[in-house]
């Protein structure tokens, strides 16, 4: 699995009165340590219902109000491109289903590698706070690559697929626009990853997270970053996080910016 974080966020113009608010577009950006350079990534989220006429902290509006969401997101270098589709949906007041494809391509030389994943969650609501549910995860990893030998040049190529599922949870309290957020659900790639995340909101504009990436079968493999969150009016969000490896907490290994705005 690659160890890239891609953020994704939401922009509106300040300055510009709207009636109403069913968009996000995003622009943000990830600097890690362990490659040569850092990368913007982009992204546009449409939300069925309008987002001004619910409450709750803004980052959970969609969440705490059931709205159905559609989105896609990616982002591209020299060697790297990643491409994400997803839709989120909500029915009959205590069921969620989520349903998402992405592919990531990765050049190197005269070798190119090609990772497709399709997954899909379903997961129901136990009273207004707990979510539970399984998600199911398709790989097809495609790599290929150019080889000489004694006959000349020679086009090789591999093709690997696994098919995967693991439960996910979510815990969500919040009253007055303050509280907790908590949530564990998997990761698949070459290898698997558990993610978790614990938010706490101090209001509706300010919130600070704790994010966790963990390999399976090796807790020691992972990483953690602290993120900080904060709306300067109803559209317009800045998140910014630091990250290191789990157990080597002297040493960053990552650094993210976010904007966010909706219209």
């Amino acid at each position: 699995m690659y160890k890239f974080t891609l953020y994704l966020f939401a922009l509106a113009t300040s300055g510009m009165s709207f009636a109403s608010s069913h968009n996000q577009l995003s622009i943000g950006f990830s600097d890690l340590v362990d490659f040569d350079q850092g990368f913007f990534g982009v992204g546009y989220q449409y939300y069925f219902d309008d987002l001004d006429k619910v409450d709750g902290p803004h980052l959970l509006k969609s969440h705490l109000n059931q709205i159905n969401t559609a989105e896609v997101s990616g982002f591209s270098t020299d060697k790297w491109h990643y491409i994400n589709l997803s839709s989120t949906l909500y029915f009959e007041d205590e069921y969620i289903l989520e349903l998402g494809g992405s592919r990531f391509t990765d050049k190197v030389g005269r070798a190119q590698q090609k990772d497709e994943q399709y997954q899909v969650k379903f997961g129901k609501f136990f009273g207004e706070k707990v979510q539970v549910g399984l998600s199911f995860h398709y790989l097809r990893d495609k790599d290929e690559y150019l080889l000489w030998s004694e006959d000349g040049q020679q086009f090789k190529k591999t093709i690997e697929t696994e098919f995967m599922f693991a439960p996910f949870i979510r815990y969500t309290a919040i009253e007055n626009n303050q509280g907790w957020d908590f949530s564990l659900q998997p990761i698949a790639g070459k290898k698997r990853y558990y993610q978790g995340r614990a938010s706490y909101y101090m209001n509706q504009r300010w919130s600070f997270s704790a994010l966790t990436l963990i390999r399976s079968n090796d807790v020691s493999k992972g990483s953690i970053e602290l993120q900080t969150e904060y709306w300067f009016a109803d559209r317009l969000s800045f998140k910014f996080g630091l990250g290191s490896n789990i157990g080597d907490f002297s040493q960053l290994n990552s650094a993210s910016l976010l904007l966010t705005l909706r219209f």
